[in-house]
């Protein structure tokens, strides 16, 4: 029965791990802006995160930046953390602007 028992409890601790899935987004506050707008672009993850690496802002002046902020909360024994990396950014030229790839580790 103890053999039963412990590996029911292996088991549950295994499958709460796979579901826990890490998450790493961008996210702008505008599609659209004109020329002297500021653009501001957030990265953030759902997990604590180390070496934050921001992309090359090719085509934008960074007028502020990083903000950093972090989030720990614990709801009924459930403690998850968060971070969120932002940046202020005015267009240098006009056309079309693609911000790369940024890269953190969880």
């Amino acid at each position: 029965m103890k053999i039963k028992l412990s590996i029911l409890t292996l088991l549950l601790c295994c499958s709460s791990l796979v579901f826990a899935q890490v998450k790493f987004t961008a996210s702008v506050n505008k599609t659209t802006i004109g020329t002297g707008e500021v653009l501001e672009v957030t990265f953030s993850i759902n997990a604590n995160g180390e070496r934050f690496a921001p992309p090359a802002f090719g085509g934008f002046q960074v007028v502020g930046g990083p903000n950093v902020s972090n989030s720990i909360s614990m709801i009924n024994g459930v403690t998850s953390a968060s971070i969120a990396y932002g940046y202020d950014l005015v267009p240098t030229k006009e056309g079309e602007i693609t911000i790369g790839p940024a890269t953190i580790v969880a």
